[in-house]
């Protein structure tokens, strides 16, 4: 007779804990709803990744490229579900790209271009030219996805599961029916077994005879890290970059909004500045006021810091520029002192963002002497125009 050396209170627990465990899943279904669970506590995720494309004509791949990827799960953002920073090296070289839920940035450090887009202009669909740039290769919104066992599954023709015990991972097959391109796509998920994070994702895309290969590998997942936070936003202005907008925005984007407090008394406000100052608007009545709503996540703000200097210090006795800013304001004070802002920066509250509808960033309010709002826009550009005709009218 075999005695146990546990003692009898401790014995029941531990049935009790084996029983509680869950039991590896047994078919493709199962697999994809456990990862479907992982994902659902997933607020913040960070990994490697390494894309390639292969066609079946050639054993060398038709396009490279491996970066690391930062996001924070957005699930009500209609573009990508979520904030992303992607660095990395493709052919182009070393780049960076942003996405901060209104604007893409992408960075092409090799040439020293800054190539500026707005997704939200456009329709969501795989042509969105905020979509279809090559720096998103190693990014996919599989990731993130917390419909992933609908989505995955929607007209397959036949679904399978590989276990390999010896590498410790799933491997999901998905075939799919023929698309409306007539197009035979098999997707095919590494899942490790014990994280249930996503390895790989490898997808075959048959086609008039021809078959490519695409293929993202992740490693380094970490999640929930709070540290990816400090990842996801620009914080250079790159002044010595050029930067274009690509494409042109649509002509019906530029149809100029008119901002409600345009041709009004601008409400007053007084707050602290990052600087410890208590400052009012009413105190810079007599000089041309610029408004300028901004936050330490938007990227498009940070590389209109340049300009906005410039103004200042172009116009100092006749125009004031007040940065106002509500969120991550250590962040906030790091970047106007690194950039020597020349002009102060106000910590603002929800009431005056109410007051002045602030919808996105950035928002510029131009008040003539008076305080009235003569003029909003969100592009630097129409801003500096706009000054420029007060000052030759």
């Amino acid at each position: 007779m075999v005695r146990s050396s546990l003692p009898l209170s401790a014995v029941v627990l531990l049935v009790l804990f084996l029983s509680g465990c869950d039991s590896p899943p047994e078919s493709p279904e199962e697999v994809l709803q456990q990862v479907e669970g992982k994902i659902a506590s997933t607020d913040l995720l960070a990994y490697v990744g390494t894309y390639s494309r292969v066609d079946s004509t050639s054993n060398d791949p038709i396009y490279r490229s491996s970066a690391s990827v930062s996001m924070k799960v957005m699930p009500d953002d209609s573009i990508f579900g979520a904030h992303l920073h992607i660095k990395g090296k493709d052919s182009g070289g070393d780049f960076d790209y942003f996405y901060d839920g209104q604007s893409s940035l992408e960075l092409r450090h090799a040439n020293e271009q800054i190539i500026m887009m707005y997704p939200h202009d456009y329709p969501n669909t795989p042509s969105n030219p905020g979509r279809t740039r090559t720096a998103l290769a190693t990014f996919s919104d599989l990731m993130i996805t917390r419909d992933l066992s609908e989505r995955l599954l929607q007209n397959t023709r036949e679904v399978s599961l590989r276990i390999d015990d010896k590498d410790m991972v799933y491997r999901v097959i998905l075939e799919y029916l023929p698309n409306e391109h007539e197009q035979t796509v098999t997707t095919a998920l590494t899942i490790d077994q014990h994280s249930m994070d996503i390895l790989a994702i490898n997808k075959a895309v048959e086609w008039m005879g021809a078959t490519t290969y695409y293929s993202i590998e992740m490693h380094n997942h970490r999640i929930n890290d709070p540290a990816i936070l400090e990842e996801l936003y620009l914080t250079e202005t790159y002044s010595e970059y050029n930067s274009r907008v690509f494409p042109p925005r649509r002509q019906e984007s530029k149809t100029r909004y008119v901002h409600p407090l345009v041709g009004k008394q601008a409400p007053n406000f007084a707050h602290v500045t990052l600087d410890g100052e208590e400052i009012s608007l009413n105190q810079f009545e007599g000089k041309i006021v610029v408004l300028d709503f901004w936050e330490p996540w938007c990227g498009g703000c940070l590389l209109a810091i340049p300009k906005i200097n410039e103004l200042q210090r172009r116009w100092p006795d006749q125009v004031q520029v007040l940065g106002i800013v509500s969120e991550r304001i250590v962040q906030a004070k790091n970047l106007a002192e690194r950039n020597n802002m020349a002009y102060p920066n106000l910590h603002t509250d929800m009431e005056t963002l109410d007051t002045y509808s602030v919808s996105g960033r950035p928002n510029y309010f131009v008040l003539d002497k008076d305080l009235k709002v003569v003029s909003f826009t969100n592009q630097s550009e129409d801003l500096l125009i706009e000054i420029e005709r007060m000052f030759s009218d």
